[in-house]
């Protein structure tokens, strides 16, 4: 399988505002970023990780990083990037790191370092998907209650469609 992954961790987390950006933030002994890798390590339609990080935190990266080293496909993931001021930029910089691959990937995804609750089976039908597709965006059904708001007041919407 010739897919690749995008994983773009290069944000300060402003609106966060947490001493350190939300990917390396710890749920139970994880990073909320080893929680995202983890996701495409284990998967064998993924040959490479990119990841994208902010030049200021490559201490913190490489410290975050350090508890997947044993890890079966730990080899996956490539050295990281360095991204820009906005995401759009970031994106960027993995896309041209990983066109300079000797087998350049037939498909890319692109993630955000702070989702790490993505399901596999998402994941897998995203690259399927990428067969008939140019790019696809995944989704999945709201479960929130919604409401719509204007000038004349708010009502609740029952069709979540």
């Amino acid at each position: 399988m010739n897919s690749s992954v995008l994983i773009v961790a290069a944000g300060n987390s402003t609106r966060f505002k947490g001493k350190i950006p939300k990917q390396y933030v710890r749920i139970k002994n994880r990073t909320i970023l080893n929680l995202t890798l983890k996701k495409f390590l284990d998967l064998d339609e993924i040959s490479y990780i990119q990841v994208v990080i902010n030049k200021k935190h490559k201490e913190i990266y490489n410290n975050t990083i350090k508890s997947l080293r044993s890890s079966k496909n730990f080899d996956k993931i490539l050295p990281p990037c360095f991204g820009g001021s906005e995401r759009s930029v970031s994106v960027k910089k993995g896309l041209i790191a990983i066109s300079n691959l000797n087998e350049v990937p037939k498909k890319i995804l692109i993630h955000d370092a702070a989702r790490p609750f993505i399901s596999k089976k998402i994941i897998k039908k995203t690259i399927s998907k990428l067969d008939a597709f140019d790019a696809v965006f995944p989704g999945i059904r709201i479960v929130d209650t919604l409401w719509k708001i204007n000038k004349k007041g708010f009502k609740y919407l029952k069709n979540r469609e």
